[in-house]
């Protein structure tokens, strides 16, 4: 049973996170932190579910994303922002764990917020993202939003672009979170209908991906019997842009 496997998957990074799903009432206290990696679980167990910020609420609302995501991301209230080994400040903040194939965390995505909008800090970014593997690995991996085996699957690269899709086509999607991991992904046995929700860049990591990632599934995973290939008509958008501007969108279909 597909559904099953998926909530063994979950079980998994319940244990190495550290509580359960649903129930921060059982939420332990984090040990203390002796590695980078126990330092990033420790901040993920610190955070909040986004349905108890109102400052989270508002961010995703201001993107016209109203279906909050669910336990692989959430909330941490004044997270303190270091550049390099200067504490700059503190800000609200949006985390989120991608995890891997076997369902163990891969990275921790730190999204910086004020306002109902990205945080401002000037030339340093609004965006940290954190590898826990070790050696350097870059392992495929996702941000799973709900705990489902679906038929159909779709797949795009920033959280915000994710959510809108499914806002849109009202299909589970994840996100890879940048163009070299939408291009490693693959789709777990269960998925039998792939949709891949583009970004199209000026430069054309989101379509050169895109493309890279159906090539790859249409000959590696012969469990998917149909790839939905969808991006915005307009250069330098995503589907958040779609769903914000109703841009037009491009669609092509792929049957095995």
């Amino acid at each position: 049973n597909m559904l099953n496997a998926v909530g063994a998957e979950l079980k998994d990074i319940n244990r190495e996170i550290g509580f359960k799903y649903g129930d921060d009432r059982d939420k332990p206290q984090p040990a203390r932190a002796r590695t980078t990696h126990d330092k990033l679980i420790n901040l993920f167990k610190s955070s909040i579910p986004l349905r108890e910020s109102e400052h989270a609420r508002e961010y995703f609302q201001n993107r016209g994303i109203y279906g909050l995501p669910g336990y692989m991301v959430r909330f941490i209230p004044q997270l303190e922002y270091w550049n390099k080994k200067e504490l700059i400040g503190k800000r609200d903040a949006i985390i989120s764990c991608a995890t891997n194939a076997l369902g163990r965390p891969a990275y921790m995505h730190i999204t910086y917020i004020e306002d109902g909008k990205k945080a401002d800090l000037g030339d340093m970014p609004s965006r940290k993202m954190h590898s826990l593997s070790p050696n350097g690995v870059r392992p495929r991996c996702s941000i799973k939003f709900a705990n489902q085996a679906p038929e159909i699957l779709a797949v795009a690269e920033g959280m915000e672009s994710a959510l809108s899709y499914q806002e849109i086509y009202k299909t589970p999607t994840e996100a890879t979170l940048n163009a070299g991991l939408l291009e490693e992904y693959r789709p777990p046995e269960y998925v039998k209908e792939l949709h891949i929700a583009y970004d199209n860049d000026k430069k054309w990591a989101g379509q050169s991906a895109a493309n890279k990632l159906k090539h790859a599934v249409a000959c590696r995973c012969p469990w998917v019997q149909k790839i939905v290939m969808r991006g915005s008509l307009e250069t330098g958008t995503d589907f958040n842009d779609v769903l914000l501007d109703g841009l037009g969108v491009e669609t092509s279909d792929w049957i095995r």
